[in-house]
């Protein structure tokens, strides 16, 4: 059974136990068990969350930043040799500029 669905079922037998018709003893050592559950799977739920944000965390460090020239909302900056053509006047990056009317 998951930590989560452990905790439920305590929670569930905490709220139902007054109404069970136990012996104050027993009701007692109950209580007293299912706090003790469910503090201990809290904090083991607590703690691996906190291994998984940091596992995230290092691989979020891990992946390089891309260069600088590829970060222009998307754009590069300077297009790969292949783009520069003499031959193709309209090209935005190559030959003679547009005339703008």
């Amino acid at each position: 059974m998951s930590k989560r669905r452990t905790i439920l079922w305590l929670g569930i037998l905490v709220a139902l136990l007054p109404f069970l018709g136990f012996p104050s003893a027993w009701k007692t050592a109950v209580y007293v068990a299912s706090g003790v559950l469910i503090a201990v799977n809290s904090y083991q739920l607590n703690k691996h969350k906190i291994i998984r944000s940091k596992r995230s965390e290092r691989k979020q460090k891990d992946i390089p930043a891309a260069p600088s020239s590829v970060i222009n909302d998307g754009i590069s900056q300077k297009p790969p040799a292949s783009f520069l053509s003499q031959s193709d006047s309209n090209h935005p990056f190559g030959g003679e500029p547009p005339v703008s009317l």
